[in-house]
């Protein structure tokens, strides 16, 4: 039986149109994954990248923050990478921090910091 059907006229082109069909599928489904883990690992990237100017900056302000009365102190921090601008409002013990890193391609990233100025410490931080 298989061997009369193979020797039909045009007997093998569904079974042909069915292995390129299933190869596109295939070869379809790997781009997009490879595509999936190109973008996340940039996009991971960019959140390292942003987190460590973000540390950076912290670094330099947190100094200025420690000996700082109550008055409200602003400022900004630049990098290689970008800006951050900074605003923090003292309390006696709680200082409140927000960073607003703008990177060179303009997109930016805000935070929300308490420091404890006597146990010189990170309480909470909130990402937007």
């Amino acid at each position: 039986m298989m061997r009369k059907l193979l020797n039909e006229k045009g007997a093998t082109l569904p079974y042909t149109l069915l292995l390129f069909f299933l190869l596109q599928v295939f070869i379809f489904l790997g781009v997009n994954i490879y595509l999936s883990k190109y973008t996340t690992a940039n996009d991971l990237a960019q959140y390292y990248e942003t987190k460590t100017v973000e540390l950076l900056a912290l670094k330099s302000i947190i100094p200025q923050i420690s000996h700082s009365d109550l008055e409200p102190i602003q400022g900004s921090y630049s990098s290689s990478f970008g800006l951050v601008q900074y605003e923090a409002t003292a309390g006696e013990e709680i200082v409140e921090l927000n960073l607003t890193t703008i990177k060179k391609d303009g997109s930016s990233f805000s935070s929300h910091f308490l420091y404890n100025k006597e146990n010189n410490t990170i309480e909470h931080v909130v990402e937007q």
